[in-house]
């Protein structure tokens, strides 16, 4: 396990300075504008939640939390104003009955191809925030100090039968929202 995952304020100081503050912008754009707010009892879950980054952006919505470190959740337990629910689990392994929520979120914690497997069983759309195809220096620097291996979902899910669309937000990010066909 990487050091700064053991360092809540470490990562979230270097997760603004390393994205010059795009990365908090980003996942304000991607909650206010994907986030159905049409519906009150919204259910989302954010998968490797960390430092619940995103949930302040949230409204009118039931939100759970998983991430497999302690202390991630530890600290959002104390940080976050609003009520989240929160759970130990890994992302490819979620404690969770099928089409349990309306939303499943992976803003900047996408690291495994078989968590989208685990997320469509669990949720009715998936919302996946990443950078895209970095300059290599940001790309070594992220992968070293974060463990990032910067996946290619496109790549991934070209190779699924799973519908999806991607925006991309200041040239810098994708959104991919994925549909899932089987939940009503």
């Amino acid at each position: 396990m990487k050091w700064i995952y053991e360092h809540p304020e470490a990562y979230n100081f270097l997760d603004t300075l390393i994205s010059f503050g795009l990365s908090d912008q980003a996942r304000k754009y991607t909650v206010k504008h994907f986030i159905n707010k049409n519906k009150i009892e919204t259910k989302v879950l954010e998968v490797g939640i960390g430092t619940a980054k995103s949930f302040h952006y949230i409204d009118n919505a039931i939100m759970f939390g998983v991430d497999i470190r302690k202390k991630m959740l530890y600290k959002t337990t104390k940080k976050t104003k609003k009520h989240v629910n929160l759970c130990l689990a890994d992302a490819c392994h979620l404690p969770f009955k099928d089409s349990s929520f309306d939303e499943v979120l992976f803003l900047f914690s996408f690291t495994n191809p078989e968590a989208i497997k685990e997320a469509l069983r669990v949720g009715k759309e998936i919302i996946v925030l990443g950078y895209r195809k970095l300059p290599k220096l940001f790309e070594l620097f992220g992968r070293k100090v974060f463990n990032n291996p910067n996946l290619r979902l496109e790549d991934i899910l070209s190779r699924t039968d799973v519908l999806y669309s991607c925006k991309n937000y200041r040239n810098l990010f994708n959104i991919y929202v994925i549909k899932n066909h089987k939940s009503k």
